[in-house]
C-alpha cells in the first residue's frame, strides 16, 4: 500500500512539474543546484541557470536572484556560480542579487523573502527542475513569498529516464521532511 502511495505521489509531482507557469514578476529566483568538486555547474545547476536567462532575455522580470550556500568540500556558493554564468551570458551584475546563505529549499525560500523584502520586490518567478517544483512552491508559499513556477526543462530539454525517476522519487521522501522541518522553523 506505501509503495502504491509513494508512486501516486510521484506521478503527481512528476506531472506538477511540466506546466510552466512563467509570467511577469519582480524578479526570478534561480534555486541552486549545486556544485562540482571542482567548483564547476552541476548539470542541474546549468540547466536553472540558462532557463532562467531566456525569462530574463524575454523580459519576464528586470531581476535575477541567485540562491545557494557552500555545500562542505566545496570553495563557491551555489548563489556565486550562478551569478558568474549568468553574467557571463550577458546579464548585468546590476540585474543580478544573491543569498549565499541557504543550503536547503526551505532556506532558499526563508532567505529569499528577506533579499525580497530588502529590495521591495514583491512577486517572482521561481526557476527550478521540474520534480522539485512541487516542493519548491509550497515552501515559497508557506514562508508567505508570492511565485509562479518555470521549469528549466521548459527551454533545457526533458531529463533522461532514469534521473527523472530518481529525482522525482527523492522529492516524494523530501515533501514529508520539508513540511515538518518547515513548521518549526516558522
Amino acid at each position: 500500500m506505501v509503495l502504491v502511495l509513494m508512486s501516486a505521489l510521484a506521478i503527481y509531482i512528476y506531472d506538477y512539474g511540466q506546466a510552466d507557469h512563467a509570467a511577469p514578476a519582480d524578479v526570478i529566483i534561480v534555486l541552486g543546484g549545486g556544485v562540482n568538486l571542482d567548483n564547476t555547474l552541476t548539470s542541474a545547476q546549468q540547466r536553472r541557470v540558462a532557463h532562467a536567462v531566456t525569462l530574463y532575455q524575454r523580459g519576464l522580470a528586470r531581476l535575477l536572484l541567485c540562491t545557494g550556500g557552500i555545500d562542505p568540500g566545496r570553495g563557491i556558493s551555489e548563489a556565486q556560480t550562478c551569478v558568474d554564468s549568468l553574467n557571463a551570458a550577458g546579464v548585468p551584475l546590476t540585474a543580478i542579487l544573491r543569498e549565499d546563505i541557504s543550503l536547503s529549499t526551505i532556506t532558499n525560500a526563508i532567505e529569499a523573502r528577506r533579499v525580497m523584502q530588502t529590495h521591495e520586490l514583491h512577486t517572482a518567478i521561481v526557476v527550478s527542475d521540474n520534480f522539485h517544483l512541487f516542493r519548491a512552491e509550497w515552501l515559497f508559499h508557506y514562508f508567505g513569498v508570492a511565485v509562479v513556477m518555470s521549469p528549466a526543462q521548459a527551454t533545457q530539454g526533458v531529463l533522461n529516464t532514469y534521473e527523472a525517476l530518481r529525482s522525482t522519487f527523492r522529492e516524494v521522501l523530501a515533501l514529508p521532511l520539508s513540511i515538518l522541518e518547515a513548521s518549526a522553523q516558522r
